[in-house]
């Protein structure tokens, strides 16, 4: 009987960050394992996006902390009857949004990570991989509707094949 073997998972390549693809590790027809890295998108963006993103949660931090120590004194001063409440509570006011303000930095500051990793495209699965559809030096982008390649699972493998009711 004819039949027709098919991969039981296929895997398409697509980047998950924009930019210009500066490596491509991969040959037609090659064995790739899992979480092998295929191809690297110019990470310097992403990088100085986390810089920016650090620099922004360390000075919320250092300001975070100021209004704490303020905070601290303003109850002192509460509690010797020299301070109005009015400024007590506008000062852990100030403290609570300058924690919301720590908690999206660091948020930020993960968000960035995560683009600097997936500027390296690894391999979802292991199998053999197909040609790369673009080129070094070309821009891609997740919207892209073309992947960069594809990995088909070769082990195991299914076979398919039609046998006519009366032999089978």
């Amino acid at each position: 009987a004819l039949g027709t073997v098919t991969p039981p998972i296929t895997a398409t390549l697509v980047p998950q960050v924009a930019g210009v693809l500066t490596e491509v590790l991969f040959t037609e027809g090659q064995m790739v394992d899992k979480g092998q890295v295929l191809a690297r998108i110019d990470v310097r963006p992403y990088e100085q996006t986390l810089l920016q993103a650090r620099g922004q949660r360390a000075k919320d931090e250092a300001q975070l902390a100021a209004a704490r120590v303020t905070l601290g004194r303003y109850q002192r001063l509460w509690e010797q009857d020299s301070i109005a409440r009015q400024d007590v509570d506008t000062q852990a006011a100030l403290v609570k949004q300058l924690e919301g303000v720590v908690v999206v930095d660091r948020a930020s500051e993960r968000a960035a990570e995560l683009n600097v990793g997936f500027a390296s495209i690894r391999a979802p699965i292991s199998g053999r991989i197909s040609a790369a559809s673009v080129k070094i030096g070309n821009f891609v982008r997740p919207a892209d509707t073309t992947p960069l390649a594809t990995i088909n699972q070769m082990a195991p493998v299914y076979v398919t094949f039609a046998i006519p009711q009366r032999v089978l």
